[in-house]
């Protein structure tokens, strides 16, 4: 059975945008992003962000389409990758930290000074959560990570570390990248490009995994390895 429609989807850190920037190239690439729509493939994004203003503003800056996945592919505008909400576990996560790691000062909100913020669970986030260690040095860092990683009810989170921006992400174990891809768009064509992948990810004869940058240590999840996002683009329509 032919797909319905090819779809590009874009990774947001390291591949689009650099240091919370974009890139010196960025005019580049957003030209290389509308030869891509005029040969007839859609591009969006797929990030472990949740759906806010900067991710609403990257989609308009490079006129993408309205295909966004985020939160590590969890949610698709209010469609959701399994109805395992989030809600309770980030309250009870932020009770334990308040009880167990009493000498920081601990917040569950962005607004307020503290030295561990836990996001809020809200309307644009559902299923994933994200403290913020903004004043932590790499050694607290490690030693917080650490420490919730081996909480026993989180037993069934993935607890991923972004130590470059002082964040700790929990999500579902059963959520990824690929997967929701799959869910929410399996009679697609898809190509992933994206910086690196830590983990190995389930293949669909329908995905391909585009990866772009110099890590080689990830770059074996990759069907094939680019310089950068020109350069896959390029590849896809043709002008290699």
């Amino acid at each position: 059975m032919p797909y319905m429609k090819k779809i590009i989807f874009l990774d947001i850190d390291d591949t689009i945008i650099f240091n919370g920037q974009f890139p010196d190239n960025y005019l580049e690439i957003k030209e290389k992003i509308e030869e891509a729509r005029k040969s007839g493939y859609k591009v969006g994004i797929c990030t472990n962000r949740t759906y806010d203003k900067n991710v609403k503003n990257i989609r308009k800056v490079y006129n993408l389409n309205r295909i966004i996945l985020t939160e590590s592919g969890a949610v698709y505008h209010h469609k959701y990758f399994n109805n395992d909400l989030i809600k309770n576990i980030n309250v009870k996560l932020y009770k334990y930290l308040r009880e167990n790691l009493k000498e920081y000062n601990i917040e569950l909100s962005t607004r307020k000074k503290s030295d561990i913020k836990l996001i809020r669970v809200s309307k644009g986030r559902k299923v994933s959560t994200s403290l913020l260690l903004f004043k932590m040095n790499n050694f607290e860092y490690n030693n917080i990570y650490e420490y919730i990683r081996n909480i026993d009810f989180l037993e069934k989170y993935t607890v991923e570390k972004d130590i470059e921006n002082k964040k700790i992400y929990i999500y579902n174990k059963d959520v990824n990248k690929i997967g929701g891809m799959n869910k929410f768009f399996e009679d697609n064509e898809i190509y992933f490009i994206t910086d690196v992948e830590t983990l190995p990810l389930p293949k669909y004869k329908n995905i391909n995994v585009y990866s772009v940058g110099n890590d080689n240590e990830f770059n074996k999840y990759a069907s094939k390895t680019f310089r950068d996002v020109i350069d896959a683009i390029n590849s896809l329509i043709g002008k290699e």
